[in-house]
């Protein structure tokens, strides 16, 4: 009887600690149950979709932009450097452009000189500068010799270099002499002068400059330090907006592509395509994003503290 009832007491002893360890147990997890339930879990994993859509989406995006820009912004400003003949006539120099150029593209055609302030040259007066665009060399489809450029755009525009009195020449001479010893000046002039404006090439190989001609006429013989032309694009539409996005009104951010050429229109399209479908992708998940988790965890309390009541 003794060893009886010594097991029995035993087994309520085992009972009454297991029960003690289940309660403590459910009281430290009872907070933590509504993180834990099946709702729950729910919202991590719709959370956890949501973040790597949008991540994903974020990341295609920036590169169909990228790659978008990188096909309709042209190369805003292309510059060459002339080096002009002396000896045989006029002095003339050639310079061979790249394919910067895109057709229906206006540009601005700049001529910058830096002239030296020598007697001659001040001499000279007005002097005329004649610029041309020329085409690519091509060849013939029945001889296969290579025909001459064509001249695609010509301009001739006049430039003087600015007259100076001999006493406003001599004290801005005195007053900067320390930087002409120290070589950080020179006497000389920058002039710019503009010789196109707004011109633009139809498509085509044959229509897209492929080299430019720079010749100065002068009654003397004119010394050059440098001779550049510069060309400057002037972006509209959907073009400025994209390269000036801060400068651009919302209500002018239209897509006006008059000057996109066709076959970037692909690349918008395809932009367009991968955003549609991510976001097709992603509504399904916004109704399980992270605010719900909230509400399950509030449903999950308040039910409990109602059954428990």
């Amino acid at each position: 009887m003794d060893s009886g009832k010594s097991s029995s007491e035993g087994l309520d002893y085992d009972e009454d600690n297991s029960s003690f360890v289940s309660r403590i147990t459910s009281a430290l997890l009872t907070p933590l149950r509504p993180f834990i339930s099946k709702n729950a879990v729910t919202a991590y994993l719709g959370t956890f979709l949501f973040f790597v859509t949008a991540i994903c989406m974020v990341f295609v995006s920036v590169l169909a932009y990228g790659l978008f820009y990188y096909n309709v912004i042209p190369q805003v400003g292309l510059e060459r450097i002339v080096h002009l003949q002396f000896g045989e006539g006029h002095p003339w120099g050639i310079a061979t452009l790249d394919s910067g150029l895109v057709p229906f593209q206006p540009y601005d055609v700049h001529v910058e000189l830096e002239l030296p302030q020598t007697p001659s040259n001040l001499a000279a007066g007005n002097f005329m500068l004649d610029l041309s665009l020329l085409s690519q060399p091509s060849t013939s489809a029945s001889s296969g010799d290579n025909t001459s450029p064509q001249i695609i755009s010509r301009s001739r525009r006049p430039a003087i270099l600015s007259y100076a009195s001999p006493l406003i020449s001599i004290s801005k001479k005195v007053t900067f002499m320390p930087l002409y010893v120290l070589g950080w000046q020179r006497e000389a002039e920058r002039l710019v002068v503009r010789m196109m404006e707004r011109v633009e090439f139809s498509r085509g190989a044959l229509n897209i400059p492929g080299s430019v001609r720079l010749e100065l006429h002068s009654h003397t013989e004119m010394q050059v330090y440098v001779a550049k032309v510069t060309f400057r694009a002037n972006l509209t539409g959907l073009r400025y907006s994209l390269y000036n996005p801060c400068r651009c009104p919302a209500h002018l951010t239209v897509l006006q592509v008059d000057y996109v050429p066709m076959e970037n229109h692909i690349i918008l399209r395809f932009h367009f395509y991968v955003l549609v479908g991510l976001y097709a992708l992603i509504l399904p998940l916004l109704g399980n994003p992270a605010v719900r988790l909230c509400f399950f965890a509030y449903e999950e309390a308040t039910g409990r503290g109602q059954d428990g009541g």
